[in-house]
């Protein structure tokens, strides 16, 4: 009877060890980082306003392209846990805008759509 209590005890002790300590593949220790981020348009100009909550500090990295896919504005802001920029457009031309916010390297894009000084969300 006593070995049979202590085989068991080194068995569930083994088993604690193996299935306790090494995660399965693919599956991190640390929590997964849930960076949000999200665009409003700005009522009374034409532009967007940009908010990243974040997990940890780091780098946003902030593109604007036109419909033809150049660079007009890229910007690195350092941001601590929340970060928020305006940024108004009515001084660019009539057309079709990408803005691609970048944080940790995972990208979120919005289309928007500047004419006569208004921009709008597609």
């Amino acid at each position: 009877m006593k070995n049979s209590l202590k085989l068991t005890a080194l068995f569930l002790l083994i088993s604690s060890i193996l299935f306790g300590a090494v995660p399965p593949k693919g599956i991190s220790k640390k929590s997964s980082s849930k960076d949000i981020v999200t665009f409003h348009s700005l009522p009374a100009k034409a532009g967007v306003d940009v908010v990243v909550m974040k997990q940890a500090p780091g780098k946003v990295t902030v593109v604007l392209y036109d419909d033809n896919s150049n660079m007009i504005i890229h910007e690195v802001v350092p941001a601590k846990k929340v970060m928020e920029k305006r940024y108004v457009f009515s001084k660019l031309e009539n057309g079709k805008y990408t803005l691609e916010v970048t944080v940790n390297k995972h990208s979120t894009t919005k289309n928007i759509m500047v004419d006569n000084g208004q921009c709008r969300f597609l």
